[in-house]
């Protein structure tokens, strides 16, 4: 069975440690680079892998940003290839958890998947919406000679389409949050 992948924000990450969820033996934490954590979060996972990247896609958006950089693709790489055959889920968060762990988790997805299609299924199943940092995505494209960008693209899609009012969302759609195996 492979791990279930959830992908949240900060604010759910918190709120699922205190539920002590036993699914999630391993975790992914992307925050700003100044941003303080917890040192009891790496305890609290067998394997815990921390980024530090600002959620822009390019240096001058920001004064002081720092962009994801391949070394944090490499990373996550490098976290799955160590962890894949133990994990029993992975919980990727970031302050949103709408951008920069989109594209972690999207990656995590394609990883155990192997296929960027059933990817994106599993992904709208766990996140219904989501806007992959773009950036990320295509760093993750280099390092794991993957196609991520045109699911990134067609999640971005499937999200402006949501907020103009194309579509809606039932219940059933966003209900499973905590991921499921897939």
């Amino acid at each position: 069975m492979k791990a279930a992948v959830s992908i949240v924000s900060l604010e759910r990450f918190l709120q699922i440690l205190e539920l002590d969820e036993p699914r999630f033996s391993h975790s992914v934490s992307i925050r700003d680079p100044d941003d303080p954590i917890s040192s009891l979060l790496p305890r609290r996972f067998e394997g815990w892998l921390s980024l530090e990247f600002h959620d822009i896609d390019r240096a001058q958006e920001m004064a002081d940003g720092r962009p994801p950089s391949r070394k944090d693709a490499e990373a996550l790489r490098d976290f799955w290839i160590a962890t894949n055959t133990l994990a029993t889920g992975y919980l990727v968060h970031c302050h949103a958890g709408f951008h920069r762990s989109a594209a972690a988790g999207l990656a995590l997805l394609r990883l155990q998947t192997g296929s960027e299609t059933l990817a994106y299924e599993a992904f709208v199943k766990v996140r219904p919406l989501g806007a992959p940092n773009r950036t990320f995505i295509r760093l993750l494209d280099e390092v794991l000679g993957t196609h991520l960008w045109e699911v990134s693209e067609a999640l971005w899609d499937r999200t402006i389409r949501f907020f103009r009012g194309e579509f809606a969302l039932h219940p059933d759609d966003y209900l499973d949050e905590l991921g499921s195996p897939l």
